[in-house]
């Protein structure tokens, strides 16, 4: 399925972001992901997850380090994960596992 990026305010934006929807939730299913703030992570072991990211709030976007990636996920489908199914004002992988979700 097609990831769509940045689409906010577009004649089209809720059909974009129904299927994003829908892609996210399967991927949910489909994989043990876990998905913290930085500070945060506790007692979560990134071994037992598929997909281990840390987020850390910046100004205008957040930045998501993948810890632990055991799947096939496309950087498009990881953006996704990261940015829980909304990516309205988009993002880009920075470096191999460091990914940006600009927000509002």
């Amino acid at each position: 399925m097609t990831v769509y990026i940045d689409y906010a305010f577009k004649p089209d934006c809720d059909s974009k972001q129904e299927a994003n929807d829908k892609l996210y939730r399967q991927l949910k299913q489909k994989y043990k992901i876990c998905q913290v703030d930085i500070g945060l992570q506790g007692e979560h072991k990134p071994s037992y997850y598929d997909l281990y990211i840390i987020r850390t709030p910046k100004y205008g976007h957040s930045e998501y380090q993948v810890l632990n990636n055991g799947t096939p996920l496309t950087p498009e489908e990881i953006l996704l994960i990261c940015a829980k199914g909304r990516l309205y004002f988009g993002g880009r992988q920075v470096y191999p596992t460091v990914y940006e979700v600009f927000e509002d």
